[in-house]
């Protein structure tokens, strides 16, 4: 919060948070999405969960990010199918590494997102918090 400021939109329930920062203040544009939960109860601590942005600006370290096809993923990542989603009229498929990250792709094999999460902790009913709206397939 310290770095991007008051969060453009967000959404809290039962110890669960994610906040969303759009691209010029623009909800068309591009976004930066943070995922945070509580151990309600035992702790008051929100942990971060997955981050997600479909920014060209954001890169991995080898030089990953929107735009790059799935193709070119696959040189650099053991990717592995997960549950896609439908919003806007839009199919996106979603592909995952053990490492971490996750690939949102569109119809002709472009990624437009990636997703940063916890190793083994990419849940649909998580992932559902960025984009309302959508349906999982």
């Amino acid at each position: 919060m310290k770095k991007f400021g008051q969060p453009d939109a967000g959404d809290a329930a039962m110890g669960k948070f994610v906040a969303t920062w759009f691209a010029g203040h623009d909800s068309t544009g591009h976004v930066i999405s943070i995922f945070t939960s509580k151990d309600v109860g035992n702790s008051e601590t929100a942990l971060v969960k997955q981050i997600r942005v479909t920014a060209p600006g954001f890169k991995t370290q080898q030089g990953i990010g929107t735009a790059t096809s799935l193709t070119q993923l696959r040189k650099f990542y053991k990717l592995d199918k997960e549950k896609g989603y439908r919003i806007k009229q839009q199919d996106v498929t979603v592909y995952s590494d053990s490492t971490g990250i996750a690939f949102e792709m569109d119809k002709r094999d472009r990624c437009i997102g990636i997703v940063i999460y916890p190793k083994g902790e990419l849940h649909p009913d998580t992932y559902s918090r960025f984009l309302p709206g959508m349906r999982t397939q």
